[in-house]
């Protein structure tokens, strides 16, 4: 807080008419921009014995993330996964050190976090001659990781693609929440049937695409495909690691999913990412569709509210429509959006390291905080964490 100095002049002014003044300017402060006096109170939660490596993921009651678990001059990327309980304020280590490799560089990759009820779910990066390029892994308790899926695509990162009339299976985006967890993966091919072993295709497009529901039951996990229900563009395009092309563009919440929906015949790389479909996660059935101005960059849905991020030639909005209608709500500028997130009550998002939310109903963006390297919004809660000197320290507040 900035240090307030009272002028000399000030000590003149009757008693009536200071407080007057005084009254006035904190309504006005209030109106303009949150106050103390508004109940965005950061409390703190915990502080890491590592650092948090830039995963982070909330639902219900808990609190997951992955934490550097590296050595030092290692050139691996090492982590461990963490779940936190807001009510039995524990900590559990859900995880042994694991430290995922690739062929080519990026060494060793990992994303993805998606918690869902006391299950998180992440990918891992992998490779070979022949390379599954992404692993999906779960656990609910230490020493009980289960592999949910992987992707074999017959690329290298430093070969290239095999040419073929199949190039495998590949992962698209995660999401989950209460119990249910939603994963893309596509059918590639190449655009020229005709090429010859062992030349390389000249171009890989998606033949096909879907999404997958996993829910845990009696005997472990259980996932079935969502019908008729195209899958979410891709993490990584094929012939290489490129981790984050479209990482934010499929969403789950209460029994529905939004996604942007692949295009068959399209390279992964070339998706046009121009409109959403938010349909019943178990049927598949469209509950509604709407089409942003502009280039989707990330997605977030609530049980009444979807919103994106667009990109446009006047720069970047977070937009608001409603889940049942897919009718516009509002339009917020920003000049950019990290770790977006959306309830019923707020849209979270960054601007460099400073925290902002945005209320559902008014469209009105609020400071939150300052210094927040991630953040995600839960009911009412939001919740964030900073780095510095090697460790993290997590926080809340509570929207009124």
């Amino acid at each position: 807080m900035a240090e307030r100095r009272v002028s000399r002049c000030s000590r003149a002014l009757p008693a009536s008419v200071a407080g007057v003044l005084a009254a006035t300017v904190l309504l006005l402060a209030g109106a303009v921009w949150p106050s103390a006096a508004n109940a965005l109170r950061a409390q703190p939660v915990l502080t890491t014995s590592r650092a948090i490596t830039g995963e982070f993921s909330a639902d219900g009651s808990r609190l997951a993330w992955l934490q550097d678990a590296g050595t030092s001059g290692s050139p691996q990327d090492c982590f461990a996964v963490y779940r936190y309980s807001f009510l039995t304020d524990a900590t559990v280590r859900l995880t042994r050190r694991r430290c995922p490799l690739a062929v080519g560089p990026p060494v060793g990759d990992v994303g993805g976090l998606v918690l869902s009820g006391p299950r998180a779910f992440w990918h891992e990066s992998s490779g070979g001659n022949l390379s599954v390029f992404w692993e999906v892994y779960s656990t609910t308790r230490p020493r009980g990781t289960t592999k949910v899926a992987e992707d074999v695509v017959l690329c290298s990162p430093v070969g290239g693609c095999i040419c073929t009339t199949d190039l495998g299976t590949a992962l698209g985006p995660d999401s989950g929440s209460e119990g249910t967890f939603v994963l893309s993966t596509a059918d590639l091919t190449p655009a020229d049937p005709t090429c010859v072993p062992p030349d390389e295709p000249s171009e890989t497009i998606v033949a096909g695409s879907r999404l997958h529901r996993v829910v845990a039951g009696p005997s472990g996990l259980h996932a079935t495909v969502i019908p008729n229900t195209p899958g979410a563009p891709l993490l990584s395009s094929p012939g290489g690691l490129s981790n984050g092309i479209y990482p934010d563009l499929l969403a789950y919440r209460a029994g529905r999913v939004a996604l942007v929906p692949l295009e068959n015949g399209l390279p992964p790389e070339a998706q046009p990412a121009d409109h959403v479909e938010i349909r019943n996660a178990t049927t598949g059935a469209l509950v509604s569709q709407f089409s942003p101005p502009g280039t989707i960059r990330a997605l977030g849905l609530s049980r009444r509210f979807a919103a994106v991020v667009v990109e446009a030639s006047d720069g970047k909005r977070i937009i608001r429509y409603a889940v049942g209608t897919g009718a516009k709500l509002g339009s917020t500028p920003v000049r950019s959006a990290g770790s977006f997130d959306v309830s019923d009550y707020g849209i979270v998002y960054r601007v460099g390291s400073n925290l902002m939310v945005i209320s559902t109903g008014t469209g009105r963006a609020r400071l939150v905080h300052r210094a927040v390297s991630g953040a995600q919004i839960e009911g009412k809660r939001i919740v964030w964490y900073r780095t510095r000197h090697g460790r993290s320290d997590i926080f809340q507040l509570t929207l009124r």
